[in-house]
């Protein structure tokens, strides 16, 4: 099939290259699926981008004990960050503990390609310190604290050094981007969009919700008066044709699935022998009522 080649910049969004290819924004869903497919990173973008960093620094210790002698350092060294530590927190470790926690789950919050390390740690420095008190009047040195982690992983052993090439590799993961094209390159998209079947191969039809099942709040597609298709397809829980479905997606809102009625036959794909724990019997339900959009 022929393929039409779109240029990008910093600008370029997955709905602007789905309304320039195939004349309308409602067709992201398949711009975003032959984005994935054609990453750079793919063989690495099935991980989560934390997972990833885990696996190559080997330990989660080996991140705390970087951190923790750049608090230790900051904590001596600098007056309103020793009153923050002392007034706020528990101590130095407490501090570094919830700040490791949050570097790493910010890691899989790479919202654009434009993301770096050094963002990334001043990021996860903010929030750690308005996790113990947002409204604190101390000026804590961001910057300063930065800085000395940078100095510890430069110090460090091979690992710690390349830290920064890590990171950037990482970043590069479409998966974890809903509406950013990659900038500055060169994306080749087919003449024809392919809308039956997501990236996976999972069907669109069953997987994925339609605008009017969306705002009417269907959880799922029931089809032949069982949700089994949906099931073995691997449901998605947003639906294909609104641009902020998957900024929506949200695991906390979820309905578990009872197996006994999904009218399955013994050729199944489940049947009574499957064991599945209660996180895999989630299908998950948006409801635009129920989301806290003042947050």
């Amino acid at each position: 099939m022929a393929k039409n080649n779109f240029f990008t910049d910093n600008f370029s969004t997955v709905g602007g290259l789905s309304f320039l290819a195939y004349g309308s924004s409602s067709y992201f869903q398949t711009v975003s699926d032959q984005i994935k497919q054609n990453s750079l990173t793919k063989q690495l973008d099935y991980q989560l981008p934390s997972n990833l960093l885990l696996d190559y620094l080997e330990t989660k210790t080996f991140l705390k004990n970087i951190f923790l002698l750049a608090i230790n350092s900051e904590y001596i060294t600098q007056s309103e960050f020793t009153d923050f530590i002392d007034i706020y927190t528990n101590g130095v470790e407490t501090f570094n503990d919830k700040f490791t926690d949050i570097f790493i789950s910010n890691t899989n919050s790479f919202s654009d390609y434009s993301t770096t390390y050094s963002k990334l740690v001043e990021e996860s420095i903010g929030k750690t310190i308005n996790f113990f008190e947002e409204e604190t009047d101390l000026q804590v040195d961001i910057d300063s604290l930065s800085q000395k982690i940078h100095n510890n992983f430069l110090e460090s052993e091979y690992l710690g050094k390349d830290i920064v090439k890590v990171i950037y590799l990482i970043s590069q993961n479409p998966h974890t981007k809903i509406s950013k094209a990659p900038p500055n390159a060169i994306v080749s998209l087919e003449s024809v969009s392919q809308q039956d079947k997501d990236y996976r191969g999972a069907e669109r039809y069953c997987s994925y919700l339609t605008k009017q099942q969306y705002y009417d709040n269907v959880g799922y597609v029931v089809k032949n008066g069982s949700i089994k298709n949906s099931v073995s397809e691997g449901y998605i829980g947003y639906p294909s044709y609104v641009l902020n479905g998957e900024s929506l997606y949200n695991s906390d809102t979820s309905q578990n699935v009872n197996f006994e009625d999904l009218d399955l036959s013994q050729s199944a794909i489940f049947n009574s022998k499957v064991v599945l724990s209660e996180d895999e019997q989630q299908v998950y339900n948006i409801n635009l009522a129920s989301l806290p959009l003042n947050n």
